[in-house]
C-alpha cells in the first residue's frame, strides 16, 4: 500500500478556491446587510418626520427634540441581526 501526498501547489489552490468562495459569502451578506440598514434609515426618517411637531416636519432628530445624533458604521455588524443567522 503505497502512501500518496497531496502537492503543496494543489493544497494551495484548494485553500484560494475555499478562500474565494467565503470572500463571495461574505459579500452577499454585507450586502443584505447593508439593505436592511438602508430600510432601518429610511424607517428612522419617516418616524422622525410622523413625530415632529406641527409645521416643523423637515427638522432632523436634532432639530426636533434635542436628541444627540450618532455615527453609524457602514460596514459594521448588528447584533440585532445575529439572531436570524
Amino acid at each position: 500500500m503505497e502512501v500518496v501526498m497531496p502537492s503543496p501547489l494543489g493544497l494551495l489552490e484548494k485553500r484560494r478556491d475555499a478562500a474565494r468562495e467565503r470572500v463571495d459569502q461574505l459579500e452577499k451578506e454585507l450586502a443584505r446587510a447593508r439593505l436592511v440598514l438602508e430600510r432601518r434609515v429610511v424607517a428612522i426618517e419617516e418616524l422622525i418626520e410622523a413625530l415632529a411637531p406641527e409645521g416643523n416636519a423637515s427638522a432632523g432628530p436634532a432639530e426636533s427634540n434635542g436628541a444627540e445624533t450618532v455615527a453609524v458604521p457602514a460596514a459594521g455588524r448588528d447584533p440585532a441581526c445575529e439572531y436570524g443567522s
